[in-house]
């Protein structure tokens, strides 16, 4: 059976899917986050990049946050800096199974397990 490899942005529609239910949490962050995908949906990564970047310092235990800026960089072409991020995520001892499981596929697939 072949495996079929997702695309950076298949990747980002399958993240913000596991996404939307934070969206009804209080939670101030969620929101920026939902902009930053919007750039990135629109094609500004950059400024998805720059916001998501923002929020990880801010609220470093957001793994959602975390998850996005390492797809992000993935489909802005910034291969190195996004299993970068997903490591660091992962130091955080990330507590979501969704976001996990999200974050272990795209780093197998870009053949960083050992991240």
């Amino acid at each position: 059976m072949t495996r079929i490899r997702p695309t950076p942005f298949g990747r980002l529609a399958a993240a913000r899917q596991a996404l939307a239910s934070c969206r009804a949490l209080p939670v101030p962050a969620a929101t920026d986050l939902a902009a930053a995908l919007d750039n990135a949906e629109t094609g500004a990564f950059a400024d998805a990049a720059s916001r998501l970047a923002a929020l990880v310092a801010a609220e470093p235990g957001f793994a959602a946050a975390r998850l996005f800026l390492g797809l992000v960089l993935d489909a802005a072409g910034r291969r190195t800096e996004a299993v970068d991020a997903l490591g660091a995520a992962l130091e955080r001892d990330v507590d979501d199974y969704d976001y996990l499981c999200l974050m272990a596929d795209a780093l197998i697939d870009w053949a960083a397990p050992e991240q």
